[in-house]
């Protein structure tokens, strides 16, 4: 989740709404997704639309 996602969208065998979030904002603070994005390579600046694309573009196996 980067970006104006919807929390309460998450897979039902995720644990509960509140719990992954607050997780993530742990993660955000630890610069933990800076990380793990520039790793990826994904530019923060982008549109959500476009980073969609580049992390599946990113995430595809290779042939």
């Amino acid at each position: 989740m980067i970006h104006k996602e919807k929390w309460h969208r998450l897979p039902s065998d995720y644990p509960p709404a509140q719990t992954c979030y607050m997780k993530w904002l742990q993660w955000r603070r630890d610069g933990l997704m800076s990380r793990i994005l520039e790793e990826l390579k994904i530019d923060q600046s982008q549109p959500a639309s476009a980073r969609t694309a580049t992390l599946t573009e990113a995430t595809k196996p290779r042939r």
